[in-house]
C-alpha cells in the first residue's frame, strides 16, 4: 500500500460541468535564487503542508471552480493511497547499465534501488502513473456536484465503486450510474445515483487503475530517458548516499524533461 494522501474538501468544489482548462506556463513560480537542491526541498515542503501534492494538483486540467461548491464551509476528509504496486519499473536494470556503459554486476543491486527511487520520485513529482497500478480514493461525502476528481493520470477504468452504509454495510454502485471522462486531467467521475445515508468517514471507496502499459514499452520515451538522466546523476553520489537517502540533487536536463508533464496550479 501507498503512503495516504489527506486531500481537502475543495479538492471536489470544482465544476466538473465546465470545460476543463490548461495551466499558463507563465504561472510557474519565478527562481528565489535559492539552490537546485534547496529548491526542490521547498517544494516538496510546500507540497506537504498544503496537503497535496503534483499527484493531487488538481486545477491543471478541471473545470473552472463552481462559485458555490468552492466557497462551501463544510468539510469532508478524502484520502487517495495505493492499493497495488506496479510489476515492474519503465526502465530495467540492462538499461541503466548500458545508459552508466557499467558491464560488471557488482552494483546491480544499487542499480535496482536507484530505478526504483527514481520512479516514486518521478511519480510523485508529476502526479502520473508510469507502470499500471491501482489506486483507491476513499470519501467521507458525495462531491457537492457530483463529480470526484481521480487525480492520477492516465486512468484507464474505474474498478469499482462502494457505498458504505451507516451500519457499515457496504454495496457496489452500479456503472451505469457513473460516468468516467479520462480525457481531462486529473480524471472526473460523474455520479448519476449518490445513495444516502453514509457512515461518517470514508463512506465511498473508489478504486481505479492507472498508467499507461503493463510494461516499460508502454512509457513516453522521453519519461523513461528522464528516468535514466536522474539515475545517472544519482549513482554518481553511490559512495556518499544510498537510494532511500534520495533525492541529493536533479540535474538540470531532468527537470526541463518533467516540467512538461507536472500539472500547473492555476
Amino acid at each position: 500500500m501507498g503512503p495516504l494522501i489527506r486531500l481537502p474538501a475543495s479538492f471536489c468544489g470544482w465544476d466538473c460541468r465546465q470545460s476543463p482548462v490548461e495551466a499558463d506556463p507563465r504561472d510557474k513560480p519565478e527562481d528565489d535564487g535559492l539552490g537546485q537542491y534547496n529548491r526542490k526541498q521547498a517544494d516538496v515542503e510546500a507540497v506537504r503542508d498544503s496537503a497535496s501534492m503534483s499527484a493531487v494538483a488538481v486545477p491543471a486540467g478541471c473545470g473552472r471552480p463552481g462559485p458555490l461548491p468552492f466557497l462551501q464551509t463544510e468539510q469532508h476528509s478524502m484520502t487517495l493511497f495505493r492499493t497495488v504496486e506496479p510489476a515492474a519499473e519503465p526502465v530495467t536494470l540492462a538499461d541503466a547499465k548500458a545508459h552508466l556503459r557499467i558491464v560488471h554486476d557488482s552494483e546491480d543491486a544499487l542499480l535496482q534501488g536507484l530505478i526504483r527511487a527514481v520512479r516514486e520520485d518521478l511519480e510523485r513529482a508529476t502526479g502520473i502513473a508510469l507502470i499500471d497500478q491501482d489506486w483507491r480514493l476513499a470519501l467521507d461525502a458525495w462531491p457537492s456536484q457530483g463529480c470526484a476528481l481521480l487525480a492520477v493520470h492516465p486512468v484507464r477504468t474505474v474498478l469499482s465503486v462502494t457505498a458504505f452504509g451507516t451500519e457499515g454495510e457496504a454495496s457496489l454502485i452500479d456503472p451505469a450510474d457513473y460516468q468516467l471522462d479520462t480525457l481531462s486531467r486529473p480524471a472526473r467521475l460523474h455520479f448519476e445515483a449518490r445513495p444516502e445515508p453514509l457512515r461518517t468517514f470514508n463512506g465511498i471507496e473508489i478504486d481505479f487503475s492507472a498508467g499507461y502499459g503493463e510494461a516499460g514499452t508502454d512509457v513516453p520515451d522521453l519519461l523513461k530517458r528522464a528516468m535514466l538522466l536522474l539515475v545517472g546523476h544519482w549513482y554518481e553520489f553511490r559512495a556518499h548516499f544510498e537510494p532511500a537517502e534520495q533525492p541529493v540533487s536533479y540535474p538540470a536536463a531532468y527537470d526541463r524533461i518533467v516540467a512538461s508533464y507536472r500539472s500547473w496550479r492555476l
